[in-house]
C-alpha cells in the first residue's frame, strides 16, 4: 500500500488506494495502542515484574529447539510426531576424549557403532560408542599422493573420502583393522574443486554419489552427482547458502 502524510491533528499516516486506515489492511492497527503496550512493558520492567534474564534465556532456548519443527511445518505443511519428539531431545553432552598425541582432527564421521575422526593427511582415531573415552589411532593407507582430505562419508559399504584435488577414495570394510584402513581411488573423473572449497559427500543405496560444494566467495552451494560407475560429475543444481 501507499501512504500520505497524516492529517492535521492526527498521528497516523493514511493509506491510499486500499480503503484507508478504517477499511484497509492496517485496520485495527493504531500507533497509540502500540505506544500504550510499550509503555506498559516499560512499567513492568521498572517495577521488577517483567521476566528475569534467566527466564528470558530459557524461553529463547525453547524457541531455538522448536525451529526445526517449525521449518518442517513451513516446508511440508505437517510434522510427524516422531520427528517433533526427536528434534526436541536435549542437546548431546560433551565428552572428554583422550586423543592420540600430536593428532589434529579436522573431519568427523559417525557410523552405527563408532565415530571416526580424521586429520587432513591420513591419520585417524576410532572411538567406539559406549566404550571408554580413549580414541584408538590408525592410519589410512593409500591416500598419500591424492591431496589433503576435505570431506568424508561413512556408510555400510565403507568410508568415502574427498581430497582437495577432487579425488574420491573408498576405504572398504566396517572400520580399521590392526591400526590401518586400506583405501583406493575410485575410477572416474575428479570432482572439480579449487582447493579452497568446502565439501559434503553422500552415497545413495544405488551407489550414486552426491557432493555439495561451497566455493570460496560464492553465495550458493553447488550440488554435483555421478552414477555408481566410472562416470563424470554433473551439476545437479544450486542451493542458496544460509547466511552465517
Amino acid at each position: 500500500p501507499r501512504y500520505r502524510p497524516a492529517k492535521p491533528g492526527k498521528a497516523e499516516h493514511t493509506e491510499v488506494g486500499t480503503g484507508g486506515v478504517r477499511a484497509g489492511p492496517a485496520k485495527g492497527v493504531h500507533m497509540e495502542a502500540m505506544h500504550r503496550r510499550l509503555d506498559a512493558f516499560a512499567t513492568l520492567s521498572a517495577s521488577g515484574a517483567a521476566p528475569s534474564a534467566a527466564a528470558r534465556q530459557g524461553l529463547t532456548n525453547k524457541l531455538r529447539e522448536l525451529l526445526p519443527v517449525l521449518q518442517g511445518l513451513a516446508h511440508s505443511g505437517a510434522v510427524e510426531k516422531s520427528q517433533a519428539v526427536a528434534d526436541l531431545q536435549p542437546a548431546p553432552e560433551h565428552v572428554a576424549v583422550q586423543w592420540p598425541a600430536l593428532f589434529e582432527p579436522q573431519i568427523l564421521v559417525c557410523g552405527a557403532e563408532a565415530t571416526v575422526a580424521l586429520s587432513r593427511h591420513g591419520r585417524g582415531a576410532h572411538l567406539k560408542h559406549g566404550s571408554s573415552v580413549e580414541a584408538v589411532p590408525f592410519a589410512l593407507h593409500g591416500v598419500v599422493g591424492h591431496g589433503a582430505l576435505v570431506a568424508a562419508h561413512w556408510d555400510t559399504q565403507g568410508l568415502l573420502l574427498v581430497t582437495a584435488a577432487g579425488a574420491v577414495l573408498e576405504c572398504a570394510g566396517a572400520g580399521p583393522t590392526g591400526g590401518r584402513w586400506a583405501c583406493a581411488a575410485l575410477p572416474g573423473a575428479a570432482l572439480p574443486l579449487d582447493g579452497t572449497a568446502k565439501v559434503a559427500l553422500s552415497r545413495a543405496t544405488s551407489g550414486a554419489l552426491r557432493a555439495a560444494v561451497l566455493f570460496a566467495g560464492e553465495a550458493s552451494v553447488t550440488v554435483f552427482v555421478r552414477g555408481p560407475s566410472a562416470a563424470k560429475w554433473l551439476i545437479h543444481g544450486e542451493v542458496r547458502a544460509p547466511v552465517a
